[in-house]
């Protein structure tokens, strides 16, 4: 149990850096700038970022099931969801444009809003967790409720995509701080 947590704490460490050439790539492709060989390492930086997110937050599910907590590991597989099919658009997006922006847009605001709400899940099931992370634990769950909250506004999505580094950080955190109790 222990090494699943640490693996996963590392597994976040290396979303954290896979998120910033993420971010920046997808700055470009949003601004129709990307094209030639970023196309490819946009699709390698998508799949690497969903493969380190998905152990990352696995992490959590791990540690809902050890404390019976449902909600956090439900919370924690709707999250998984919300990541899969967001970066999994992003993926086909890349290689298969859409003709028409406004149903590429269409698709993400629904998807930006599905990863809101299991944001707020997630967040509220490390604060009811039966066994508390102390401080850390409680940074994680308001900073995840705010970040999901600001997802599903849809218009402060960019405070989320800021949200989401000291996010992930205090998550990492977490994973190894838990990785200690259990």
């Amino acid at each position: 149990m222990r090494n699943v947590l640490r693996l996963g704490a590392l597994s976040g460490i290396l979303a954290f850096l896979a998120s910033v050439p993420f971010l920046v790539l997808f700055a470009l492709k949003f601004m129709n700038t990307l094209d030639g060989l970023l196309v490819p390492l946009y699709g390698v930086v998508t799949v690497f970022l969903l493969v380190f997110e998905l152990f990352f937050t696995w992490g959590f599910s791990v540690i809902g099931n050890r404390a019976r907590s449902r909600l956090m590991t439900y919370s924690t597989y709707l999250t998984m969801l919300g990541f899969l099919l967001l970066l999994g658009f992003e993926i086909i997006s890349a290689f298969l444009p859409f003709s028409s922006i406004f149903v590429y847009l269409a698709i993400l605001v629904i998807l930006l809003a599905f990863h809101g709400l299991t944001q707020i899940a997630f967040g509220i099931g490390i604060f009811r967790l039966k066994t508390p992370l102390g401080l850390p634990g409680t940074v994680t769950a308001a900073l995840s409720v705010i970040s999901g909250i600001s997802f599903l506004t849809i218009i402060l999505t960019p405070l989320a995509i800021l949200l989401l580094l000291p996010l992930t950080i205090a998550q990492a955190y977490c994973l190894f701080k838990a990785s200690g109790q259990y």
